[in-house]
């Protein structure tokens, strides 16, 4: 019994290099994600935001 209790030592410390990795392919779909409701998003805010950038170019 007691083998099993070591066998999951080293194990541990194999986890730590999958972490890692785990972090960079969960940073990588979150991306994807914001992307497709930024879009839905920015239509609607899309027309507003371009026209408080408007004035500064009508006034010249």
């Amino acid at each position: 019994m007691q083998y099993q209790p070591a066998p999951e030592e080293p194990l541990e410390t194999g986890t730590p290099s999958p972490p890692i990795t785990h972090p960079a392919l969960a940073q990588k779909p979150p991306p994807p994600k914001p992307p497709p409701l930024g879009p839905l998003l920015n239509p609607p805010e899309g027309p507003p935001l371009n026209p408080p950038e408007g004035p500064p170019p009508e006034p010249p």
